[in-house]
């Protein structure tokens, strides 16, 4: 390339420099006067625009509460298994209708011009401030941790910060009264199954002290000849067995008599099961849905999707009642083949000494009743005692980590950002407007020099 086309270009060059700085300089007046307009427009947008207050609390949800084992709190689930159903629902839970209008109750936000501009003195009236509160709360889980973020707008900083803190304190008043409720249900059936247990210890006792009475036999402690230690051995493995049917007939037999009532063998985990889980979520999908019903009408795809839910959860009901019951069939199965292997052998045992100590092998027997009667009322007692201090104990580990504290700025974009936007965009458009006017109105050409 050569010297001149080199010169030629920067020539080119510098004069367009030239004529883009005497453009701006010619269309000064317009390209301000853009950035004025833009500067009054984005002032008078920002001053039309009514940005709300965002405040948010965290709570920590655990659906593995605490038990009293002994003198010791310990989790229900040791395994440390999550219940990822339950802790799906928690955001639905946490926006339920009865819960939002116990916060709007308890705040006293019946006339508040943002939630219930129009009162809340007829059902209608409510009902439409409920979904505005739902609208201004939302929840979101906090990656794949056990905290839920409860976050909620107003026009007004404190009443941002106090309707995100009642709305984490209502619910988890809602979920430790949900748990008392199932507690002292299993107490209940509890009470009247320790009651028959009792009854039935008696029994066995009195015919102990009255066939040792009418045989003469007094027991001295000692274990024996062989056969009589064989016959000693078998029986305890007797009313092992024995203790296991007990438990699991006791088991079937609450199942029977009280459906959806915890039994005794399950009193243990009553708090916190995925069984009660699931009743509790069944319980309020169907509130929501005959609420849904009766303000949308039974096609409305919310009232369609509601009543979806509620299939499932009551398919995930019978599922789990029937996998539960199966398995403590097939359990008392096991456990009566054992007994009655086990009580054929002490049978042929007994059979072989029956001249010699008959009486005292049916001493033993009715002892051995009356010991496995005795272990299940003792066991039924201690979790009966356990389950009625749980209801004073503060057995939940769910709790609010992090109370909303009332914000110091709304949701207005930073003012640095604003300006910068309203320079540019000013810029963009009186560069824009002046070149369109020398497009279409050109100047008229100035006289050649000389």
């Amino acid at each position: 390339m050569s010297n001149d086309t080199i010169l030629s270009g920067a020539r080119v060059a510098a004069i367009d420099f030239v004529e883009i700085a005497r453009f701006l300089r010619r269309n000064l007046l317009v390209i301000v006067a853009a950035l004025v307009v833009v500067a009054a427009l984005a002032g008078v947008a920002l001053k039309l625009k009514s940005f709300d207050y965002r405040a948010s609390a965290e709570i920590l949800v655990n659906p593995q509460p605490l038990q009293i084992v002994g003198r010791d709190l310990t989790p229900t689930s040791p395994s440390g298994s999550i219940d990822t159903a339950f802790i799906d629902s928690q955001p639905t839970l946490i926006t339920s209708a009865p819960l939002l209008r116990e916060v709007i109750t308890s705040l006293g936000l019946q006339s508040d011009p943002v939630i219930a501009p129009g009162g809340t003195e007829t059902e209608a009236a409510m009902a439409a401030a409920v979904d505005r509160m739902r609208r201004a709360v939302t929840v979101e889980r906090v990656g794949q941790s056990l905290v839920f973020r409860i976050t909620a707008l107003h026009k007004q900083a404190d009443k941002a910060a106090a309707i995100a803190n009642a709305v984490a304190r209502i619910y988890l008043e809602r979920v430790d009264a949900g748990r008392n409720q199932n507690t002292a249900g299993a107490i209940r059936t509890l009470e009247a199954q320790t009651e028959t247990q009792r009854r039935k210890l008696e029994t066995a006792d009195r015919a102990v002290q009255d066939y040792r009475a009418a045989h003469d036999l007094v027991s001295n402690g000692t274990t024996g000849l062989v056969v009589d230690q064989q016959i000693g051995d078998l029986y305890t493995r007797i009313g092992a067995a024995r203790v296991a049917i007990a438990r699991l007939d006791a088991q079937l037999a609450g199942k029977t008599a009280a459906p959806g009532a915890e039994t005794a063998d399950a009193t243990e985990a009553t708090v916190g099961s995925t069984l009660a889980t699931l009743r509790a979520q069944k319980m309020t999908l169907s509130v929501e849905a005959a609420r849904l019903d009766q303000t949308l009408g039974p096609k409305h795809p919310s009232v369609v999707a509601a009543k979806t839910q509620l299939g499932k959860v009551e398919e995930l009901i019978a599922r789990e009642e029937a996998r539960t019951k199966e398995n403590t069939r097939a359990e008392r199965d096991r456990a009566a083949a054992m007994l009655a292997s086990l009580t054929k052998q002490a049978r042929t045992l007994a059979e072989a000494q029956k001249s010699s100590n008959a009486a005292q092998v049916d001493l033993r027997e009715l002892e051995r009743d009356a010991g496995a009667i005795r272990v299940v009322y003792e066991d039924s007692l201690r979790r009966l005692n356990e389950l009625r201090q749980q209801i004073d104990l503060p057995t939940s580990n769910s709790q609010i980590i992090s109370a909303a504290e009332p914000p110091t700025r709304t949701g207005a974009p930073p003012l640095p950002l604003v300006a910068g936007a309203t320079l540019f965009f000013g810029f963009v458009l009186g560069v824009a407007v002046a070149f369109a006017k020398e497009t279409f109105f050109p100047r008229p050409a100035e006289p050649a020099p000389g």
